[in-house]
């Protein structure tokens, strides 16, 4: 019985050494067919390429940067900036009105020397913040409704100001820029 039990478990050592030479041949596990690695790699390359579940947040997708470093979307609102003030007598507006409870109301289209807007709207009465084309959407409409020149009055600037942002004349301060597209400014200053 002893023997029968050696001559079992002997076998069973010999069966899990086994032979090494073939897998000595061949370490790789799959086979070694391009065509195979090839479509894998593609399938691979597409599952990639898809794994946004359609949301394109791929980077080589959204890469709008052009060869100056600013983003196509950036370069597009400039040129809509542009070619909506272009309609304008006036390229360049800054107000800032303050009331009490130190509320203020600020806004800009200024232009920079390299022709670019930078566009801001800062409204502590109603608790708006906006930049860019989000601010230009906001005051162009109400800039379209200014009628005013370089030789405007103060006091019509002022009103013209306030009726077209819906502003209470009951402020504290009120300072208003523009450059007109003559090469002139109006800049007006008042404190109640």
């Amino acid at each position: 019985m002893k023997k029968g039990l050696f001559i079992l478990m002997f076998s069973f050592v010999l069966v899990a050494c086994g032979n090494n030479d073939n897998t000595e041949l061949n370490n790789d596990p799959m086979p070694n067919d391009d065509a195979t690695n090839t479509e894998q790699n593609d399938m691979d390359n597409a599952n990639d390429d898809n794994s946004n579940d359609g949301n394109m947040n791929d980077d080589s997708a959204n890469d709008n940067t052009s060869t100056d470093g600013t983003t196509d979307t950036a370069s597009s609102d400039q040129e809509y900036f542009k070619e909506k003030m272009e309609t304008l007598n006036f390229n360049d507006f800054q107000v800032e009105i303050k009331y009490a409870d130190r509320k203020e109301y600020e806004a800009e289209v200024d232009l920079n020397n390299d022709g670019t807007y930078d566009v801001e709207v800062e409204d502590d009465i109603n608790g708006v913040k906006l930049k860019a084309r989000d601010a230009f959407e906001e005051l162009f409409p109400r800039l379209e409704k200014l009628d005013l020149t370089s030789n405007s009055e103060k006091q019509e600037v002022f009103k013209q100001i306030l009726n077209a942002f819906d502003l209470s004349d009951d402020y504290i301060e009120f300072d208003i820029e523009f450059q007109f597209n003559d090469g002139k400014q109006l800049e007006y200053e008042e404190e109640k």
